[in-house]
């Protein structure tokens, strides 16, 4: 090896650079930086007679053509940037292997070195602050995120003006990363919590380093501490930085606010852009001496306007509405106090209990967490029983939306509250942190930590339930506590098999996953042969398989386990509501009737129990009982949206539309602020027949958040309009957000066939649309909107038998619903079977389906020809005049 290469211990030798060295049209000068990815050296640009720093990738960090050619990619999206405080990226090229790009020089300090003196100017720090923000939000809205924000990636120039240096390292948003899979782009100390534990991260964890940064500037001294790299992930991911006053006095007063906002653990109570800070910034400024109203707290603090006392005007507000006090209502409070900048928990608690974080990456470690959400969820849902403004959100519909932050589930659901937290282990015991964050405001209002040794961990889940009760300012009486803790066991190794059971709920759809979901329950009666609960989820388990595979012998175990659930303990509500809809299926409804009044008397506000009791007497034919309970559930929980929904759907699918209107305005008059929400008023408006007002609903949808529900069911619209380009763009943008939703795909293919497109497209969107169905099938091979759905798809695709068999079984299944008799005739009038498609066609308008409906369907063009059928267009039409 010659003496001017050298090998380190990497793969292949490469070449020493040394001053007078020539790279292309540079010439070496010095070396003058080395970092964990990099080393950087002073070079004269000999064409343009410049200064200039050329950026070498170390020799082991992109070996492959494929990664310099994917370094080169993001190095030149970053060379497109172009703002006064990023450092410019002139080149981008190799060098005997090794990939470099070419930027300015910036004669200057790095940030922590140019505010090393004890005497902060806060004035500067929070302009520069400001110009960094801005050279952020300039990359931010191109794609592009930095990842490594540091002191030592910031140069201040000779004029006090930041430089933002290493973007040509960045990740760009949505393309292959330069790292390995698994591995983490960045320096330790300034992670977000996000990019510590392997999750997905956008621009706002430039942010958070933003924060760390900022926070060792004003006080010396890093936010998060620890004797090593595990100890000091760990405090970014659980603990909360000291305050600021701590360490330095006269920080002015409203930028520890901005600091400890930029440090939220939670990306969704962060600034959600850097352009938010630079408004706060500029406040800041502005009103240096003065109390900084317009920003708000992300620390908990004591009641008052960022700590002063309330006086004057304020004082005499407050003596005026005590006095009022019995004329103002709770949520007028709750503006009242929130205009004054004290917020507490809302009167109105509609709760999303969000996925935990953990610092350990192990699968058991993300069960366990899994696990927690599903039963705390399910506990505080109990809680709806004794406290009725309290709403919580079902577990399942947190998963199944990806709703990861208070903000999601704010626009998700329109919560106004949500739990977030982190479980790990610590040495031989749990220590889990709760929040409960306030979802309006985006803020942490309360925070505990709960920790217990692991052979304690049974202890662990009422502890948590009853710490969030108080922390919801819910008192809970004795009796309700015992309530909360029925079915669960003292053995802690049982507990652990009960609570990884939990965490694999959500794959109990999944024929593949649903077995260890089974092992996990048994070991756990293994080890507690008296454990209720885990009976409960057994039988839930075996009842999944029997679905799958239709051997009696795994019906028999569901029902077995279900009932050992109900010896064990009579006052759980959940087995019963379990075995009322295995009788549902079987059409043993008296069974069924009695299992689900047995949970109501358990626990009065179940609402999964009243919906299955409203269906056992539907399934009776006895509609004026089943709208009984409808109503009645409605009553229970006069707040709950999903009460009115069932009962909406109840007066559709039997053409009342007046009564189905008049319920769904009590929908809109709870004032909802989720998108789910509006996504499912406007579908009643639709089915309704009301076109205009199931528009305007979606398009609220979309306003609140771009969602792929409200744009699949605006193509539907537009389609049925036969306004098919509009149609068109609704799906794709739909498809852009989610493509694993058959519905979506059949709208499509039924599309592409309106449009005359190419037969083998539709054809193929048909079918990717039928195996999505089917596969939901597999797992609820009873519901009758898939089979009808099937059903149309089978048609279109010339598969009459199977279409036939597929609308028979949904009409047997529910008899009584007029959608399904517009689908039968759908299905018959493409067999060639003319006679039966009269006859359900016939009798959808008989039973109250509007005109319109079958008139928007070009395949019964011919059919509305026929006297029996034309007869009723006639009658409209005569009614219109």
């Amino acid at each position: 090896m010659g003496a001017d290469e050298r090998n380190d211990g990497f793969t292949r030798p490469y070449k020493v650079l040394v001053s007078g060295s020539i790279v292309k049209n540079y010439k070496i000068i010095s070396k003058i930086g080395r970092g964990g990815m990099g080393e950087v050296y002073l070079a004269e640009d000999t064409d343009l007679n410049r200064m200039t720093a050329l950026k070498f990738l170390l020799p082991h960090i992109c070996q492959d053509e494929s990664c310099r050619s994917r370094f080169k990619r993001e190095a030149q999206a970053s060379a497109r940037l172009d703002h006064s405080n990023i450092a410019t990226i002139f080149e981008v090229d190799e060098y005997d292997g090794r990939p470099f790009f070419a930027m300015q020089y910036i004669e200057g300090l790095p940030l922590n070195e140019y505010f090393k003196d004890d005497k902060i100017s806060f004035d500067e720090l929070i302009d520069i602050s400001c110009r960094i923000c801005e050279g952020l939000y300039s990359a931010h809205k191109s794609g592009i995120i930095h990842r490594d924000i540091k002191p030592s990636n910031i140069i201040i120039d000779k004029n006090g003006h930041p430089k933002i240096f290493d973007f040509g390292l960045a990740a760009i948003q949505g393309t292959e990363k330069l790292t390995e899979p698994g591995s983490v782009l960045g320096t330790i100390g300034y992670m977000s919590p996000e990019q510590l534990q392997l999750r997905k991260v956008d621009h706002r964890t430039d942010l958070f380093s933003l924060g760390v940064l900022m926070y060792e500037i004003i006080t010396g001294r890093s936010p998060f501490k620890g004797d090593n790299r595990a100890a000091v992930m760990n405090s970014i991911i659980n603990d909360n930085p000291e305050p600021l006053s701590r360490y330095k006095n006269g920080v002015p007063e409203g930028l520890e606010q901005i600091v400890f906002k930029l440090l939220q653990k939670d990306p969704g109570l962060r600034y959600q852009g850097a352009n938010e800070v630079i408004s706060d910034l500029k406040l800041l400024q502005v009103m240096k001496d003065r109390s900084l109203s317009g920003l708000k707290t992300v620390k908990i603090r004591r009641p008052g306007i960022f700590g002063r006392p309330l006086t004057g005007y304020i004082l005499s507000l407050i003596i005026v509405v005590l006095i009022a006090l019995p004329l103002i209502s709770p949520s007028l409070w709750d503006s009242i106090f929130g205009s004054l900048g004290i917020y507490g928990v809302p009167s109105k608690k509609h709760l999303a209990v969000l996925p935990f974080a953990g610092l350990e990456k192990e699968e058991s470690v993300s069960t366990l967490n899994d696990g927690l959400l599903e039963i705390l969820t399910a506990k505080l849902s109990q809680m709806e029983a004794f406290h009725g403004k309290l709403q919580v959100i079902p577990a399942s519909e947190i998963r199944q939306n990806n709703i990861n932050s208070a903000r999601q589930a704010r626009q998700a659901f329109g919560a106004t509250l949500a739990v977030t937290g982190s479980m790990h282990t610590i040495n031989d015991s749990i220590q889990l942190i709760v929040n409960l964050i306030d979802a309006r405001r985006e803020r942490q209002l309360r925070s505990a930590a709960i920790k217990y040794p692991e052979e304690k961990i049974s202890a662990l889940q009422d502890s948590t339930l009853f710490e969030l009760a108080r922390m919801l300012e819910i008192q809970l009486r004795p009796e309700e506590k015992s309530f909360l803790s029925e079915g669960g066991t003292e053995s802690p190794e049982a507990y652990y098999y009960y609570l990884e059971g939990m965490g694999r709920m959500k794959e109990i759809g999944d024929p593949e996953k649903l077995d260890s979901v089974i092992i996990l329950f048994n070991q756990a009666i293994r080890t507690d042969n008296d454990f209720a609960l885990a009976y409960c989820w057994l039988g839930k388990a075996y009842w999944n398989k029997y679905r799958f595979v239709k051997d009696s012998a795994w019906l028999e175990s569901a029902e077995n386990n279900v009932r050992r659930a109900i010896e064990l303990n009579p006052d759980i509500s959940k087995p019963h509501v379990i075995l009322g809809e295995i009788y549902n299926e079987f059409r043993e409804t008296d069974k069924a009737i009695t299992e689900f009044e047995n949970a109501l008397n358990i626990d009065s506000t179940d609402n999964s129990a009243y919906k299955g009791l409203a269906q056992a007497h539907e399934l009776k034919n006895d509609i004026h009982a089943a709208e009984s309970i409808y109503k009645k559930a409605v009553k229970t929980k006069p707040y709950y949206p999903e009460a009115y929904f069932d009962l909406a759907w109840f007066y559709i699918s039997r053409a009342r539309m007046r009564d189905a209107e008049m319920t769904t305005q009590k929908i809109i008059d709870l004032k909802p602020e989720g998108f789910t929400d509006w996504n499912n008023i406007g579908a009643l408006y639709f089915y309704m027949g009301k076109y205009q007002k199931a528009q305007e609903t979606w398009e609220h949808s979309l306003i609140i958040k771009p969602n792929y529900g409200a744009y699949s069911n605006l193509g539907a619209l537009y389609f049925t309009k036969s306004q098919f380009e509009k149609a068109a763009r609704m799906y794709e943008e739909a498809l852009r957000l989610n493509d694993s939703d058959y519905r979506v795909w059949m709208n499509l293919a039924g599309l592409y066939q309106r449009l005359g497109s190419d037969a083998e497209a539709d054809s193929v969107a048909y079918m990717k649309a039928i195996q999505m169905a089917e596969a939901q099938k597999r797992v609820n091979p009873k519901d009758p909107e898939i089979l009808s759905h099937l059903a149309e798809a089978y048609s279109v695709m010339n598969m009459h038998n199977k279409a036939i068999e597929h609308i028979e079984k949904a009409l047997s299944l529910s008899p009584s619903n007029v959608n399904y008799y517009v689908s039968a005739g759908l299905v018959y009038e493409l067999a060639d079977m003319r006679a039966d498609a009269i006859q359900w066609v016939k009798k959808a308008l008989e039973n109250g389906v509007p005109t319109q409906r079958i008139e928007n369907i070009p395949e019964f063009d011919s059919l509305r020809t026929e006297p029996e059928i034309e007869k009723y267009f006639t009658a409209a039409e005569n009614e219109d005049k």
